[in-house]
């Protein structure tokens, strides 16, 4: 059998027992997928024209979407250093997003920066991590830690190797081995403690998104921020479920 159709199988077993271990998972995916679309669709009403501003913040909002399904996935298929890399992308699209919003003079240079090289360096000498995150704000100074843990496993640092080597010498021989899943035996608190994070981060994106409706009251602010406080006490929830399976209870 060819080895895309072993990692496939594998994937498959993995994802059917992920979803046994956490039977609320989709639900709770799917709550912050709903989130995210209800959120979307709130900005686009309240932003006053097609600016350029508020198409950034819709394409970074569908990224962080769309990056939430697929680092869920990637956990559940026990991809779990993988799935920190969805993860960063997800905070990355929402922290150039606010700066943006912040600073919307800020738009044409990220606009441009695929113009040349001269343009793209000065989009990177602009979007660095003080302007990302700056210091005050409460999500996305948490999210500027997360960003940091998520980036020891998505660059090639010991952590992007945790879990997934293995060695074994004897003699003068040494065997070295590289899974491609991590879970199992090694790590039973895994895709738990994965999918906790993954979630509890979406949660701190989708706060700073929020910023973007301002303080306007409506029916469908009130009506969004219900769904939301009814996610949390989901995920709180689940929470206190899932962290049996952590401590092995």
């Amino acid at each position: 059998m060819d080895e895309l159709d072993v990692v496939r199988r594998a994937e498959d077993a993995n994802y059917l027992h992920s979803r046994k271990l956490l039977a609320e998972a989709s639900a709770l995916v799917q709550e912050f997928v709903g989130l995210y679309a209800g959120l979307g669709d709130m900005i686009r009403r309240r932003v006053k024209g097609r600016t350029l501003v508020a198409v950034m913040a819709a394409q970074a909002l569908m990224g962080c979407r769309t990056d939430l399904v697929l680092g869920a996935l990637a956990a559940l298929r026990g991809h779990i250093n993988d799935s920190f890399f969805y993860s960063r992308r997800a905070i990355e699209f929402c922290a150039f997003a606010s700066a943006v919003s912040r600073e919307p003079k800020l738009i044409d240079i990220w606009k441009d920066a695929g113009r040349d090289r001269p343009a793209y360096n000065k989009y990177l000498r602009t979007f660095r991590s003080e302007k990302l995150f700056p210091e005050g704000h409460r999500f996305l100074k948490d999210l500027q830690s997360r960003f940091d843990t998520a980036s020891k496993y998505a660059h090639p640092s010991p952590y992007a190797f945790a879990g997934r080597v293995a060695t074994d010498s004897r003699d003068i021989e040494l065997s070295l081995t590289f899974d491609y899943f991590q879970v199992g035996d090694q790590d039973p608190s895994e895709p738990v403690r994965t999918m906790l994070w993954l979630l509890n981060t979406h949660l701190m994106v989708i706060f700073v998104f929020e910023e973007f409706l301002g303080d306007a009251p409506g029916k469908d602010k009130d009506a969004w921020v219900k769904r939301r406080e009814a996610a949390i006490a989901l995920l709180t929830q689940q929470q206190k479920t899932w962290a049996k399976v952590i401590r092995g209870g």
